[in-house]
């Protein structure tokens, strides 16, 4: 058997949760018996130490120890798996430790155990409304993370040369997706001339593409973004903005397919004439 003695444990409640009925500055002489076996399962059940876990608990995590607070609750619940306090001090340190799914685990249990009781009514309303607004939390992360996901996929697909009708498409869909959950389609402007470029829906592109190339200044390369906006004027019938952007493309690392269009669209002009 190890003893583990605890004196003079200053605890200062503070918050709806934590707090007694008055805050007070409470001076806790504690001598707590706790059983260690090797059979995990057979654990004393022991009401008064669970309490007393409690209480050591909160000032620990009044006091920002957060890993030693999360082993106070966690050994008090095993020895009072009917006391609420103890998994409510686990989700909120878990919290603070910023293991969120776990806090809703221990939040879940708090209030299970804790509904109905007498004394637990501020501990079972702060875990519901805690418990919300972590859950909510999480659901706008992961929303997040598949919006940044579809839009990570989109740019792949387009990154190709060339980029194939079927890949078009399908980043288009992607990115429309996106847009439609939040995203700003502006911050990706370029990819969505691509795409839109490659199926042939030239008006469209040419306003991200304008976009893009606005976006683009003070980079030291800009041809690329002159290029998707020279295809998109070219195939709305825009020759003149259409040959601007193709001769602006001639200062960068596309200068070659800057020249191509250009050349092609002399051939088309004279062909025309």
């Amino acid at each position: 058997m190890t003893r583990f003695l605890f004196l003079a444990v200053a605890v200062l409640f503070s918050g709806s949760a934590f707090a007694q009925d008055t805050p007070t500055d409470v001076t806790v002489d504690v001598e707590v018996d706790v059983t260690v076996v090797d059979d995990s399962s057979a654990i004393t059940f022991d009401p008064d130490s669970s309490r007393a876990l409690a209480t050591l608990g909160d000032s620990l995590f009044a006091a920002r120890d957060y890993s030693a607070a999360l082993d106070a609750y966690t050994t008090g619940f095993e020895l009072d798996s009917t006391y609420a306090k103890n998994p409510f001090g686990q989700a909120r340190t878990y919290v603070r430790m910023r293991q969120y799914e776990d806090a809703v685990g221990a939040y879940a249990i708090a209030i299970e155990i804790g509904d109905g009781v007498e004394g637990m009514t501020n501990i079972v309303s702060a875990a519901r409304e805690e418990k919300a607004e972590i859950e909510s939390g999480l659901a706008e992360r992961a929303s997040a993370q598949e919006i940044t996901d579809k839009v990570t996929r989109a740019s792949n697909l387009l990154a190709a040369e060339p980029v194939t009708e079927s890949a078009a498409q399908t980043a288009y869909e992607l990115l429309e997706e996106a847009r439609t959950a939040g995203f700003d389609s502006s911050q990706v402007a370029f990819y969505y001339a691509k795409a839109l470029n490659t199926l042939g829906q030239f008006d469209e592109a040419v306003h991200y593409a304008n976009v893009a190339v606005d976006q683009s200044e003070g980079q030291p390369d800009r041809s690329a973004f002159f290029i998707q906006l020279g295809i998109a004027q070219k195939g709305a019938g825009n020759t003149d903005e259409a040959r601007e952007a193709f001769t602006s493309a001639k200062e960068g690392s596309w200068a070659a397919w800057a020249d191509y269009y250009l050349n092609e669209m002399e051939s088309e002009a004279s062909a025309g004439g």
